[in-house]
Protein backbone atom coordinates (compact mmCIF):
# COMPACT_ATOMS: atom_id res chain seq x y z
CA UNK A 1 0.00 0.00 0.00
CA UNK A 2 1.19 3.58 -0.56
CA UNK A 3 0.33 6.32 1.54
CA UNK A 4 0.71 9.97 0.53
CA UNK A 5 1.89 12.31 3.66
CA UNK A 6 1.41 15.33 1.25
CA UNK A 7 -0.34 16.86 -1.57
CA UNK A 8 2.36 16.00 -4.43
CA UNK A 9 3.17 18.31 -7.87
CA UNK A 10 2.29 16.68 -10.63
CA UNK A 11 5.75 17.50 -12.17
CA UNK A 12 8.45 15.74 -9.68
CA UNK A 13 11.63 13.40 -9.46
CA UNK A 14 11.37 10.09 -7.95
CA UNK A 15 14.47 8.71 -6.42
CA UNK A 16 14.58 4.69 -7.90
CA UNK A 17 17.29 2.48 -6.24
CA UNK A 18 15.88 -0.90 -8.22
CA UNK A 19 14.18 -2.05 -5.05
CA UNK A 20 10.47 -2.93 -4.73
CA UNK A 21 9.96 0.16 -2.76
CA UNK A 22 10.90 2.65 -4.92
CA UNK A 23 9.91 1.10 -8.18
CA UNK A 24 6.11 0.88 -7.03
CA UNK A 25 6.13 4.38 -5.57
CA UNK A 26 7.44 4.79 -9.39
CA UNK A 27 4.93 2.94 -10.98
CA UNK A 28 1.95 4.61 -9.02
CA UNK A 29 3.12 8.69 -9.22
CA UNK A 30 4.17 7.99 -13.24
CA UNK A 31 0.48 7.23 -14.11
CA UNK A 32 -0.67 10.63 -13.28
CA UNK A 33 1.93 12.64 -12.64
CA UNK A 34 4.79 13.91 -15.19
CA UNK A 35 8.15 12.30 -13.57
CA UNK A 36 12.33 12.08 -14.02
CA UNK A 37 13.30 9.11 -12.28
CA UNK A 38 16.19 9.63 -10.43
CA UNK A 39 19.09 6.43 -9.68
CA UNK A 40 22.60 6.65 -8.24
CA UNK A 41 24.95 3.96 -9.01
CA UNK A 42 27.67 3.29 -6.33
CA UNK A 43 29.77 1.02 -8.45
CA UNK A 44 29.22 -2.35 -7.13
CA UNK A 45 27.48 -5.41 -9.00
CA UNK A 46 24.46 -4.95 -6.76
CA UNK A 47 24.42 -1.08 -8.08
CA UNK A 48 24.67 -2.16 -11.47
CA UNK A 49 22.05 -5.01 -11.67
CA UNK A 50 19.90 -2.34 -10.10
CA UNK A 51 20.80 0.70 -12.68
CA UNK A 52 19.94 -2.22 -15.69
CA UNK A 53 16.73 -2.69 -13.69
CA UNK A 54 15.69 0.81 -13.64
CA UNK A 55 17.02 1.27 -16.98
CA UNK A 56 14.89 -1.25 -18.45
CA UNK A 57 11.46 0.04 -16.19
CA UNK A 58 12.04 3.40 -17.23
CA UNK A 59 12.54 2.54 -21.41
CA UNK A 60 9.27 0.39 -21.16
CA UNK A 61 7.37 2.54 -19.54
CA UNK A 62 8.83 5.85 -21.78
CA UNK A 63 9.97 7.74 -18.18
CA UNK A 64 12.71 9.95 -18.41
CA UNK A 65 15.61 8.72 -16.62
CA UNK A 66 18.84 10.44 -14.50
CA UNK A 67 21.69 8.16 -13.51
CA UNK A 68 24.49 9.47 -11.20
CA UNK A 69 27.34 7.62 -10.46
CA UNK A 70 30.02 7.49 -7.55
CA UNK A 71 33.26 9.41 -8.47
CA UNK A 72 35.40 8.78 -5.69
CA UNK A 73 36.37 6.61 -3.44
CA UNK A 74 35.20 6.86 0.31
CA UNK A 75 37.29 9.56 2.43
CA UNK A 76 39.25 7.80 5.81
CA UNK A 77 37.51 7.30 8.35
CA UNK A 78 34.22 7.67 6.92
CA UNK A 79 31.72 4.64 6.90
CA UNK A 80 30.77 3.85 3.27
CA UNK A 81 26.91 4.13 3.92
CA UNK A 82 27.44 7.54 5.57
CA UNK A 83 29.78 8.51 2.01
CA UNK A 84 26.81 6.79 -0.17
CA UNK A 85 24.05 8.38 1.48
CA UNK A 86 25.24 11.89 1.41
CA UNK A 87 26.66 11.84 -2.48
CA UNK A 88 23.50 10.35 -3.29
CA UNK A 89 21.35 12.90 -2.28
CA UNK A 90 23.74 15.56 -3.55
CA UNK A 91 23.34 14.45 -6.31
CA UNK A 92 19.51 14.47 -6.45
CA UNK A 93 19.40 17.92 -5.19
CA UNK A 94 21.76 18.50 -8.35
CA UNK A 95 19.32 16.79 -10.65
CA UNK A 96 16.06 17.50 -9.67
CA UNK A 97 16.80 21.19 -9.60
CA UNK A 98 12.68 22.92 -8.88
CA UNK A 99 11.73 19.62 -8.70
CA UNK A 100 10.37 17.93 -5.41
CA UNK A 101 12.39 14.96 -5.34
CA UNK A 102 10.53 11.61 -3.80
CA UNK A 103 12.32 9.14 -1.93
CA UNK A 104 10.94 5.63 -0.89
CA UNK A 105 11.04 3.89 2.97
CA UNK A 106 9.62 1.25 3.90
CA UNK A 107 8.95 0.25 7.72
CA UNK A 108 12.89 -1.24 8.17
CA UNK A 109 14.50 1.67 7.12
CA UNK A 110 12.63 4.23 9.87
CA UNK A 111 13.24 1.89 12.22
CA UNK A 112 17.53 1.19 10.94
CA UNK A 113 17.42 5.29 11.20
CA UNK A 114 15.99 5.70 14.39
CA UNK A 115 18.22 2.99 15.91
CA UNK A 116 21.59 4.26 14.54
CA UNK A 117 20.32 7.79 15.34
CA UNK A 118 19.37 6.25 19.17
CA UNK A 119 22.00 4.85 19.75
CA UNK A 120 24.42 8.02 19.07
CA UNK A 121 22.57 9.97 21.45
CA UNK A 122 19.82 11.61 19.24
CA UNK A 123 16.84 9.28 18.04
CA UNK A 124 15.31 10.98 14.64
CA UNK A 125 13.33 9.67 12.18
CA UNK A 126 13.76 9.66 8.45
CA UNK A 127 13.20 13.57 7.51
CA UNK A 128 10.73 14.81 5.10
CA UNK A 129 13.01 17.34 4.01
CA UNK A 130 16.46 16.98 3.70
CA UNK A 131 18.03 18.41 6.71
CA UNK A 132 15.40 18.44 8.98
CA UNK A 133 14.98 15.87 10.82
CA UNK A 134 11.37 15.01 13.00
CA UNK A 135 12.93 14.08 16.71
Amino acid sequence: MIKLSLKLPNHLAVAVSGGPDSMAALDFLSQNRDVVALHFNHGTKHSREAESVVREYCDDKDISLVVGDLKQEVPNGMSREDFWRKSRYRFFEQEAGNLSVVTCHHLDDVIETWLFTAFHGEARLIPSRRGRYIR
